[in-house]
């Protein structure tokens, strides 16, 4: 619980400091899934090239079946960091026949298409996202 109260004291003083996505994911994993979209929606307005938060965000939404938005997430680190494979792949495992739409947000007939043609959902892998940072890196 201590581990809590040292994130809220660091985003009690910088709410874009990027503790907010491990924080954001405790509370996930906690299930407490207002606190952790809070923290999320907070971190990334002042923080949004924290692309960890905004996996986060997405997990978040996965795990509240709420695909639409995990894609949605998806899709924009996609546009963010296009020559990540892992995250392609991601994007396929959540909606097999989605493709990253680079600089364009999906219409709501899109969003709502998209829950229909779900054909199997699968759970986010976070070693995907060990791979995510370590082409980040290498990409730099």
């Amino acid at each position: 619980m201590s581990e809590l109260v040292d994130y809220q004291n660091i985003l009690a003083e910088d709410p874009g400091n990027p503790v907010f996505a491990e924080y954001a994911d405790s509370l996930r994993r906690r299930k407490q899934f207002a606190e952790a979209f809070e923290v999320c929606f907070k971190g990334l307005s002042v923080n949004p090239a924290c692309h960890l938060g905004r996996l986060i965000l997405a997990r978040a939404f996965y795990d509240c079946n709420h695909l639409s938005f995990a894609v949605r997430e998806v899709n924009h680190l996609c546009n963010e960091c296009p020559d990540l494979p892992a995250l392609k792949r991601l994007l396929s495992a959540l909606s097999p026949d989605a493709e990253p739409n680079i600089d364009r947000a999906p219409t709501a007939q899109e969003e709502s298409s998209v829950e229909e043609e779900i054909v199997a959902e699968t759970d986010f892998d976070f070693e995907e996202l060990e791979l995510i940072e370590d082409e980040n890196e290498n990409n730099k």
